[in-house]
C-alpha cells in the first residue's frame, strides 16, 4: 500500500488533504450553532483563542532527528480552553485563523504544506469537539466527567492527526521505513498526551481561582523552558551524531572519486535530501561534477573549468539558501542540478574555494533547512575539504614515488640492455683484432680484408648505439637541439641507403622523389638509419624506402613486408625500452631507436608514425614541405 502511494507522492498528499477537509466539513455541520458546554466557568471569544493559537504556534519547540522532525507547540492548551469555554464554530474559526495567519505570514509554507495543515486543523478540531461532546453528554464541563471528556477529545485528535502526518511524511520520504514511522508516531503521541494533561490542569486552575491560574502559568512556563533546553540539546546531539556518521563514512584511504560518491550518498541519508551535487577540483587542471539522483545512483562527469570558476567565485566562503536573490552562476548551477529548494556550501582548502556541495529537494514536510542543518553542513564541508586535500596529496606523492621507481627501473633496463648490446659488437671487434694481431702476417689478403671490414662494421654498430645513448641523455637533460635548413629528403635517404648497403648484405628498394623540408640533416640520417635497421631486424625480406611530396607534406616512408606488431599498441612501440617482439631476440638494439627517432622528428617540427598498410608495415616520417626555398642543401 505504502509503496503504491509513493509512486506519486504529491498527488496522493493532495488527495489526503482533500479527504481530511471533506470529512472535517461534514463533521462540523451538526456542530454549527451549538453553544459552549454545560457549566462552562467562563466564556472565550474566537479572537483571543486565535491569538493564543498563533502564540503557541510561534513558540513551538522543534526537535529534529536525521530521519524526522517533531514540534512541541502546546496547541492542546487553546484546544482544551476552546472545548471547555467556547462554541464549536468559535473554536474552529480561532484555530484556522491563528494557524493560517502564522504559517502564511510569519513561517511561510508552500501551498501543499499550508493546505495540509489547514485541513488537518479542520478535521482535528471537528473530531475533538465531536468526541468530547459525546463523552460529556449532559454533564457539566467543570467536573471529573468533563475533564475526562476534554482528555479523551484532545487525545483522540492527537492520535489521529499524528497518524495522518506520519503517513504523509512516509509517502513523501521513500527512505523512511516502518521502524522510523512507528518511532515518529510514538514520540508524537507521547508529546500530545503530555501537553493534553498540562492543558487540562491549566483549565482546572483557571476554573478554580486566579492564584491557581497564576501557579499553573508558572508551571507551564517552567515546562516550556525545560522542553526548549531539551530541544536544543537534542538538536546538538543529532548534529554531532550526523557529523560522526558522515566522518565515519570517509575513514580510511580513499580516492577523490570515492570521496565524492560517499559524500553524495551519505549526505542524502543523513541530511534527508533527494538531490545533491558535488563540484570539486581534482588537482589535474580539471573540474568534476558528481550528481546524486533520486534513485540513489551517483554520476560523475567533467565540468567546464570556466563555469566552475564562476560558481566558486560567486559563492565565496558563505553557505547560501537557494531562494530569493542568489548570484547568477549559482542560479545557473541550481537550474542545471534540478534542485528547487536547498542550500549550497563551499569547500575551502588553504583559504581557497576548491569546490561546492549543493543539497535540496527534501521530501514532504521536511523541505526547510534549519540552522542546525546549516551548521552541520558547514562542519561537514570543512571535513570533506580536508579529506580531498589529503587524497590529492597522497595521489601526488604516489605518482612521484611511481615516477622515481620508473626512473630506477628505466636505468636498470638501460644498464642491462647496454651491457648486452655493447658486448656483441665489442666481442666481434676484439675477436678479429686478436686474429689480425696474432696471425696477420700469415693471413690471406682476402681473409684479412674481410676481418678489417667486420671490425669496421661492428665499430659502426657500436658508434650507432653510443650515438643513440648520447641523444637520449641529451633529450632527458633538455639539451637536445636541431639546426634546420632546407634539405632534399631524397638526397639524405640515398646517402643512408648507400652507406648501409655498402657494409652489410642488405637489399633496399629505393623509390626516391624530390621532397624538400626544413630539417637537420644529421638528425634525419639518424632517424632513417634507425628505421631501416629496425626493418632489417624485425621485418620481412623486402625493405622499401620512399620519399615524396603529398598534400603539402614532405615524407620519408620505410616499408617492410614483415608480420608487423600483431595486437601490440602502435603507440607503445615508441616508448623507451619497448618492443613488439620477444626481448633479447635481436642484437644491436637497446630499445631506444624508435623513441629517439620520434623525439628528433618532433624536435624538427615533424612527426614519426606507424601504420599497417595491407601486407606492409610502414613507418612514416613527415615534415611540412618547402618547395619554394631558394637554397636547398642537396648533400646530406
Amino acid at each position: 500500500m505504502l509503496s503504491r502511494l509513493r509512486h506519486n507522492p504529491t498527488r496522493n498528499t493532495w488527495a489526503i488533504t482533500g479527504l481530511m477537509a471533506a470529512a472535517g466539513g461534514i463533521m462540523m455541520i451538526p456542530l454549527v450553532g451549538l453553544s459552549e458546554p454545560n457549566g462552562a466557568p467562563f466564556h472565550i471569544h474566537w479572537w483571543p483563542l486565535a491569538i493564543l493559537f498563533a502564540i503557541v504556534e510561534l513558540g513551538g519547540i522543534h526537535i529534529s532527528t536525521r530521519r524526522g522532525a517533531h514540534t512541541l507547540t502546546l496547541a492542546e492548551l487553546p484546544v482544551v480552553l476552546g472545548l471547555a469555554a467556547s462554541t464549536p464554530l468559535a473554536l474552529l474559526a480561532a484555530r484556522v485563523v491563528g494557524l493560517l495567519g502564522t504559517l502564511s505570514w510569519v513561517r511561510w509554507q508552500n501551498a501543499l504544506k499550508l493546505s495540509f495543515n489547514a485541513s488537518n486543523a479542520l478535521f482535528g478540531t471537528a473530531l475533538a469537539i465531536s468526541v468530547s461532546r459525546g463523552v460529556l453528554g449532559d454533564y457539566v464541563i467543570n467536573s471529573p466527567r468533563g475533564w475526562l471528556a476534554l482528555a479523551v477529545g484532545v487525545t483522540v485528535e492527537g492520535l489521529v492527526s499524528g497518524l495522518l502526518v506520519a503517513i504523509v511524511i512516509a509517502i513523501n520520504d521513500p527512505d523512511r521505513n516502518l521502524p522510523d514511522i512507528i518511532g515518529g508516531l510514538t514520540v508524537s503521541w507521547w508529546m500530545s498526551l503530555a501537553t493534553a494533561v498540562v492543558s487540562i490542569l491549566a483549565f482546572i486552575a483557571l476554573a478554580t481561582s486566579l492564584w491557581a491560574a497564576i501557579l499553573g502559568v508558572l508551571v507551564i512556563a517552567g515546562l516550556v523552558f525545560a522542553a526548549r533546553i531539551y530541544g536544543r540539546l537534542h538538536a546538538r546531539h543529532e548534529e554531532l551524531t550526523a557529523v560522526f556518521g558522515l566522518t565515519q563514512a570517509l575513514e580510511g584511504p580513499l580516492s577523490v572519486q570515492q570521496i565524492v560518491e560517499r559524500v553524495l550518498l551519505e549526505s542524502g541519508r543523513f541530511l534527508r535530501v533527494d538531490s545533491a551535487e558535488f563540484l570539486h577540483y581534482n588537482g589535474a587542471h580539471k573540474w568534476r561534477r558528481g550528481t546524486l539522483h533520486q534513485d540513489g545512483s551517483v554520476e560523475i562527469a567533467d565540468l567546464d573549468p570556466e563555469r566552475a570558476r564562476r560558481i566558486t567565485a560567486a559563492l565565496g566562503h558563505h553557505v547560501l539558501h537557494l531562494d530569493g536573490e542568489i548570484p547568477k552562476p549559482i542560479a545557473e548551477w541550481q537550474d542545471l542540478s534540478g534542485i528547487d529548494r536547498g542550500v549550497v556550501s563551499p569547500l575551502i582548502s588553504r583559504g581557497e574555494v576548491v569546490g561546492a556541495l549543493i543539497l535540496g529537494n527534501r521530501p514532504g514536510p521536511l523541505s526547510e533547512f534549519s540552522e542546525e542543518d546549516l551548521s552541520l553542513l558547514s562542519s561537514f564541508s570543512d571535513h570533506v575539504s580536508a579529506k580531498i586535500d589529503q587524497a590529492l596529496t597522497e595521489e601526488r606523492l604516489r605518482l612521484e614515488v611511481e615516477e622515481k621507481h620508473q626512473i630506477i627501473r628505466s636505468k636498470d633496463q638501460l644498464i642491462a640492455a647496454v651491457s648486452h648490446e655493447l658486448r656483441t659488437p665489442l666481442t666481434g671487434i676484439l675477436g678479429f683484432a686478436e686474429t689480425l694481431r696474432e696471425q696477420g702476417s700469415s693471413l690471406d689478403p682476402e681473409i684479412m680484408s674481410e676481418a678489417i671490414a667486420s671490425i669496421a662494421n661492428e665499430s659502426t654498430d657500436l658508434a650507432n648505439i653510443v650515438d643513440d645513448l648520447l641523444t637520449a641523455a641529451r633529450f632527458e637533460l633538455g639539451a637536445l637541439s636541431a639546426h634546420t635548413t632546407p634539405t632534399d629528403l631524397a638526397a639524405i635517404a640515398g646517402r643512408v641507403i648507400e652507406a648501409l648497403t655498402s657494409r652489410v648484405d642488405l637489399d633496399i628498394e629505393a623509390e626516391l622523389r624530390p621532397a624538400v623540408a626544413e630539417v637537420d640533416a644529421p638528425r634525419v640520417r639518424q632517424i632513417l638509419r634507425n628505421l631501416i635497421t629496425n626493418a632489417s631486424r624485425y621485418g620481412g625480406d623486402r625493405i622499401v624506402v620512399r620519399t615524396a611530396r603529398t598534400n603539402g607534406t614532405a615524407r620519408i616512408e620505410v616499408r617492410d613486408n614483415g608480420v608487423g606488431i600483431g595486437d601490440a599498441d602502435p603507440e607503445a612501440i615508441f616508448g623507451a625500452y619497448q618492443s613488439a617482439h620477444e626481448p633479447g631476440t635481436q642484437p644491436g638494439s637497446v630499445g631506444l631507436g624508435l623513441t629517439i627517432s620520434r623525439h628528433l622528428a618532433q624536435l624538427m617540427g615533424g612527426d614519426l608514425t606507424f601504420r599497417r598498410d595491407e601486407a606492409w608495415s610502414v613507418f612514416a616520417l613527415a615534415f611540412e614541405d618547402n618547395p619554394d626555398s631558394g637554397s636547398v642543401e642537396i648533400e646530406a
